[in-house]
């Protein structure tokens, strides 16, 4: 079999060998975590990420999964990339991943530097993958713009001239979309529409405001529009501490009453939306804020010699930790993040 043949057959193979592994592994200790935060898991691996998304398109996936084993019968080194238990080989498809991580400076180690970047990329291309997907279901005409009535079409004239702002009511609704509307001309292009879809990871100070605002209402049991001590140690601040933990391998070092007077900038004993805005992303993170945490998590967790990078031997030795890792958010689309 010439070079070629055998090189796309690895490929097809490999591609859907991929799905059906990862779909099967998982740790007991990431377990535990995915239940405790909520998440799904970070797509480490961009090939794996494309490949989910193929899979969630196609149907039978039994025809793959077979197709797949028909390719590898005929490569006569097909261990060298499943195991005979036809597991994915995750050891060698890191040995290929290393040096597409190392590259400011290529030194033979990845920094938090280098793996933030690589998860900040994967995390915009999965955002604007749903995006697209997103648009094309609900732009009726084509245009390339949503605007409110494609996008929710069963929300009657009359709700909407009663603009009640109760979490899923119209007003609610529009109140969101308006934001999300940067040029202010009644729809919502590319980016505008991923900001409506995905507010956590929107660089829209309108829309960080709302957010900073629907989470006071959260936590906000007196209904005086801002946070006493008490409400932020009840809530907030055990959220807080649960994705510094995260990030740190468990080490938070700050005390809720030091931490709510370090936000308390006017210094009147209560948090409003602007002084919330420095921990927003703990309280209610997006993908972007996820890939932060889930790169330090993997220094903290991975680094054996803790010299603050990684080397091949030391991902190899912890190479469960680049698949398995899970984050938050059991479905990221906007209405269903409140």
């Amino acid at each position: 079999m010439s070079k070629a043949v055998v090189s796309g057959l690895l490929t097809i193979a490999f591609v859907f060998f991929v799905v059906f592994t990862l779909a099967t592994q998982k740790g007991h200790n990431n377990f535990y975590l995915a239940r405790r935060l909520g998440h799904n898991r970070v797509a480490f691996n961009p090939l794996v990420e494309k490949i989910e998304e193929m899979a969630r398109e196609t149907s039978d996936h039994h025809f793959l999964f077979n197709l797949s084993n028909i390719f590898l019968n005929d490569v006569e080194d097909k261990y060298e990339f499943v195991s005979q238990v036809k597991n994915l080989n995750i050891t060698m498809r890191l040995m290929v991943l290393f040096p597409l991580l190392d590259v400011e400076p290529r030194d033979g180690f990845i920094s938090l530097k280098e793996l933030e970047h690589w998860n900040m990329q994967q995390a915009i291309h999965r955002l604007s993958y749903r995006t697209h997907k997103e648009l094309v279901l609900f732009d009726q005409n084509e245009d390339g713009a949503i605007t409110f009535r494609e996008y929710l079409p069963k929300i009657s004239y009359q709700s909407i001239e009663n603009n009640g702002m109760t979490h899923g009511e119209a007003g609610w609704w529009e109140d969101q979309f308006k934001n999300a509307d940067f040029d202010n001309n009644g729809a919502l292009g590319f980016e505008e529409f991923k900001d409506f879809l995905y507010p956590k990871d929107s660089d829209n100070a309108t829309i960080q405001k709302w957010i900073s605002r629907e989470k006071i209402k959260q936590f906000d049991h007196d209904n005086d529009g801002k946070l006493s001590y008490i409400e932020f140690q009840e809530q907030p601040f055990n959220l807080y501490k649960t994705y510094v933990g995260f990030e740190n391998s468990g080490l938070v070092a700050v005390e809720p009453k030091e931490k709510f007077a370090e936000l308390d900038a006017n210094k009147d004993r209560y948090l409003n939306e602007e002084e919330m805005k420095p921990i927003l992303h703990y309280l209610h993170p997006g993908e972007s804020a996820y890939a932060g945490f889930y790169s330090k998590y993997l220094i903290h967790e991975a680094d054996e010699n803790k010299d603050g990078r990684l080397s091949l031997q030391e991902i190899i030795n912890n190479e469960n930790l680049f698949y398995n890792i899970v984050y938050e958010g059991t479905d990221d689309d906007l209405h269903h993040e409140f």
